[in-house]
């Protein structure tokens, strides 16, 4: 490597790694962790790669239909609908789409999106109503801030929300 890849390599580290003191054994309370450097430890953090998955907070657990025992984790995909993700019969985006292939779910029922550190649910469906702990949204564009344990049901798929 000719020394100015060198230099690079060194400014890109710089801002990856970090050395940080960390307590010794109990056993050698005698040794001062600021001042003795068999100590300290290098820790050395990594940027994400392009492409690479980042999860969301929360999760849906399938409680009844045909999947009952999978759980549905979300991630972060790139552009400004990043943190939502639609539900229906059709196909949708990778990533950002639940398929259901029940009959009772229309091509686009619903749409979760992550406000913060909460996730809503719109329902977008004018004929097949979104139940939440048993009470329906009314029509389509209603929405409600989930919380953790919360039972949703789309059509004959019901889900157990997961905030963590």
């Amino acid at each position: 490597m000719r020394a100015l890849e060198m230099d690079q390599a060194a400014n890109d580290d710089r801002g990856r790694v970090l050395r940080m003191h960390v307590a010794g054994d109990r056993r050698d309370g005698l040794r001062d962790p600021l001042r003795d450097d068999r100590s300290a430890a290098t820790l050395r953090l990594e940027r994400p790669h392009d492409g690479t998955l980042q999860f969301l907070p929360g999760r849906l657990e399938v409680i009844e239909g045909r999947e009952v025992g999978q759980e549905i984790k979300f991630v972060r995909t790139a552009g400004p609908d990043g943190t939502t993700i639609t539900f229906g019969r059709s196909e949708g985006a990778h990533y950002r789409h639940v398929q259901l292939h029940e009959p009772t779910v229309s091509r686009l029922h619903a749409k979760m999106t992550l406000d913060g550190k909460s996730w809503s649910l719109v329902n977008l469906s004018a004929t097949n109503p979104i139940v939440v702990n048993g009470l329906a949204l009314a029509g389509e564009g209603s929405t409600v801030v989930l919380r953790d344990g919360d039972r949703i049901e789309m059509g004959e798929v019901v889900f157990r929300f997961r905030a963590k």
